[in-house]
């Protein structure tokens, strides 16, 4: 995939990284904010797992989630 000008972009149309790598330049969370962010996204995922009106698919991949962290 790529953009006009030949900029590259991820599946997700993100940029890529320097040297076309996939990621993130930007420096992640340290400290306690790390534990805080991690509860809150389990948080959210146990939220939405109990949506039954979700399709099959996403809520067989929010537990397959669960299951994993």
């Amino acid at each position: 995939m790529g953009r006009p000008g030949g900029e590259q972009s991820d599946p997700l149309g993100r940029r890529t990284g320097r040297g076309a790598q996939l990621g993130t330049q930007d420096d992640l969370l340290q400290g306690e904010d790390v534990y805080r962010r991690a509860r809150e996204l389990i948080d959210e995922i146990r939220r939405r797992s109990g949506q039954g009106e979700r399709p099959d698919v996403e809520l067989d991949y929010l537990r397959r989630l669960l299951e994993r962290f």
